[in-house]
């Protein structure tokens, strides 16, 4: 058995082609994109996640209540424009 035999393992990942590097960070949260490769990344502060976690539990019901006020405008906006072009269709 020859050493190119045991050399088989994981095969190596390609370099990301920086020549096609896009990146976006917004707080903790990065996204980057290489050509094709999409990495996704957080750099938190020790307990920074789990006071975040508290925050958006605590902030539920205003969340909720503000996400269902704008369901209920669109609603009304889309059956406005129903009623509107109802008369123009014959």
């Amino acid at each position: 058995m020859g050493r190119k035999s045991r050399k088989k393992g994981k095969p190596k990942k390609p370099k990301p082609d920086f020549s096609d590097y896009e990146g976006f960070s917004y707080g903790p949260l990065k996204i980057e994109r290489f050509g094709r490769e999409i990495r996704y990344s957080s750099h938190w502060k020790p307990g920074q996640h789990k006071k975040h976690m508290e925050y958006i539990r605590d902030k539920r019901p205003e969340f909720k209540k503000e996400i269902n006020e704008k369901i209920s405008e669109i609603l009304t906006l889309a059956d406005k424009l129903q009623t509107r072009g109802s008369g123009l269709e014959t």
